[in-house]
Parts: C-alpha cells; sequence; structure tokens
C-alpha cells in the first residue's frame, strides 16, 4: 500500500466521521429543542397557576368576579387591581403568540390559549380591560386579541359561566342517580 492509498483511506474514514459527527449534532439540537419546549411548557403551566392563585388565593376574588361581570360599583382602587390583573393575563398571552410565532409552542398548547382567550373575551370586563390597555401591546398581537374579540359573543348574564357549570353538576347528578339504580 502506497502513501497515496493510506491518504485516500484516511480522507474516506474522515468523510465518515464528519457524517457521523453531523448524525450526533442533529440528534443532539433535536433533543436540545425538545427540551426547550418542556421548559416553556412548565413556564407556561406555572404562570397560568400563578394567575389563578392570584385571583383566588385572596381577597382579590371578588374583585375579579365582579370585574369581569363588568360591575361598574368597583372603587377606583378595586377597578385599578381589575385592571392591573387584566394587563398582566394579557401580557401572558402575548408571550404565548410570540413563542408560537417562534416555534416555541406547538398547534395543541396554542388552541388551549385560544380557547381560554375566547373565554375570557366573552367578560364585559375583559373586554372593556383589553379596550384600556391595547395600545400597550404590539400591533401584530393586538390585532390577534382583536380578531378573538371579534368571533366571540359577549356574555350578558354575570353568573352565565356558574350556572353553566351547576346545570353540569345537576346531570351528573342525575347520571350517578341512574347508574345506582340500574
Amino acid at each position: 500500500m502506497t502513501l497515496s492509498d493510506l491518504a485516500a483511506v484516511g480522507d474516506f474514514i474522515g468523510g465518515v466521521a464528519v457524517v457521523v459527527s453531523f448524525g450526533f449534532l442533529a440528534v443532539q439540537l433535536r433533543q436540545s429543542t425538545r427540551n426547550q419546549r418542556a421548559s416553556i411548557g412548565i413556564e407556561r403551566a406555572a404562570l397560568t397557576q400563578n394567575i389563578g392563585q392570584t385571583i383566588f388565593g385572596g381577597d382579590m376574588s371578588e374583585i375579579w368576579a365582579r370585574g369581569s361581570a363588568g360591575d361598574t360599583t368597583l372603587t377606583s382602587l378595586e377597578t385599578q387591581r381589575y385592571l392591573t390583573h387584566a394587563v398582566m393575563t394579557f401580557w401572558l398571552y402575548e408571550e404565548h403568540f410570540y413563542q408560537r410565532r417562534d416555534g416555541m409552542l406547538d398547534d395543541s398548547r396554542w388552541e388551549t390559549n385560544l380557547r381560554r382567550l375566547r373565554r375570557m373575551m366573552a367578560a364585559p370586563g375583559y373586554r372593556a380591560a383589553w379596550r384600556a390597555s391595547s395600545e400597550f401591546f404590539a400591533s401584530d398581537f393586538a390585532k390577534s386579541v382583536e380578531d378573538v374579540m371579534g368571533e366571540t359573543t359577549p356574555i350578558t348574564d354575570p353568573d352565565a359561566f356558574s350556572s353553566g357549570w351547576k346545570a353540569l353538576v345537576a346531570d351528573e347528578r342525575t347520571k350517578a342517580v341512574a347508574a345506582d339504580s340500574a
């Protein structure tokens, strides 16, 4: 075997090593992307839970319920607290919007965000809060919220969500009684 034959074998082995390295790099990038998306999902859940705890963990729950229903008898301080909560919630949705745009939030998670946003935007208080604060947000996100508002019918009964839940509970109890009787 000549020196040039050895060089050719060396080049071949080097080429194979580069291909294997690229394959390994692709696997590592895929895993890194999955880990990043998992971290975003965990953070998204934590932020959503934090909002829930803020609303229902203290005296804010009554302000939230009254504000969402559009109760205009809220004091100035209560109104500010409600609006601050609403704007923080919109900021969370804005972050989700940009994560989606950047490919870090998949279709199913984005759809759950849209369903929650639609539910929120059915409440007169959230609709008014958006109108009062929309100037704080980038135009592409603002347009997406405006689109959601346009396709969402505002509720007129402030107890619509709780009365709907109560009807479902009654239905479940009826099913349970029927199952016990069978």
